[in-house]
């Protein structure tokens, strides 16, 4: 550098899955700044190479084993059904890497949820759960609202969306957690009703789900999920 700044090398990344929303990852990796986007890693071949095509990787795999021993990456995006989750994780966190991204949700059960974290704090890997929506240009509109008090003293706060709470409520909670500051919630009401969609492989869970979540400081969100929100 020509001024004598420090400049901060490219994180070494690699994304693992690249299905249709794995796709939307390796773009996103590939267009960030200081990142550079190394290889892809799919067990379909067709869909690793693909993936390569788009983001003009270098390699391509179908093994994550070999991937992680060639590439030695700082940063790993994962996107898989939510099923799939420690099998593939566990072992990725064994090299270490300085982050890791995942696609939502984070597990199917609590107790898988903390394994993933616990093995991640183990190792100093920064662990983040990717909750894209909460940075839209019309969601970070409304939060620079409440921020700057332009909508004065919020006290409640409804949600709803004609999508399961793993498949869309997530975002849902994600969005209602913003909007409250991120305040850990005192209690946590609910109700659901439904079991088809429990057998759903991409994202299981009732087919509708109702919720009321009390904070400490007053506030009180409102959630609906599934086709018969409103």
């Amino acid at each position: 550098n020509p001024k004598g700044e420090s400049v901060m090398a490219a994180l070494r990344a690699v994304q693992i899955g690249c299905g249709r929303r794995g796709l939307s990852h390796v773009r996103a990796l590939s267009e960030a700044d200081g990142i550079e986007l190394l290889a892809v890693c799919d067990l379909d071949a067709e869909k690793a190479k693909a993936a390569a095509r788009i983001c003009k990787a270098d390699q391509c795999f179908t093994d994550l084993a070999e991937m992680m021993g060639r590439v030695e990456p700082d940063l790993v995006g994962f996107c898989a059904f939510s099923h799939v989750r420690c099998q593939v994780v566990l072992p990725v966190l064994e090299s270490a890497p300085k982050a890791f991204v995942i696609d939502k949700p984070l597990a199917q059960t609590t107790l898988e949820a903390e394994e993933l974290v616990r093995a991640a704090e183990e190792v100093g890997t920064a662990f983040f759960v990717c909750h894209q929506m909460r940075y839209a240009q019309e969601v970070q509109s409304i939060a620079c609202l409440i921020s700057d008090g332009s909508l004065g003293e919020i006290e409640e706060v409804f949600a709803q969306c004609k999508m399961n709470i793993v498949a869309q409520g997530t975002h849902m909670l994600d969005l209602i957690q913003m909007t409250c500051g991120d305040a850990s919630p005192k209690t946590l009401l609910a109700q659901c009703e439904g079991w088809s969609e429990l057998y759903d492989p991409r994202h299981p869970a009732p087919n509708h789900t109702l919720l009321q979540i009390l904070y400490d400081s007053g506030l009180s969100a409102f959630a609906a999920f599934g086709d018969l929100a409103p």
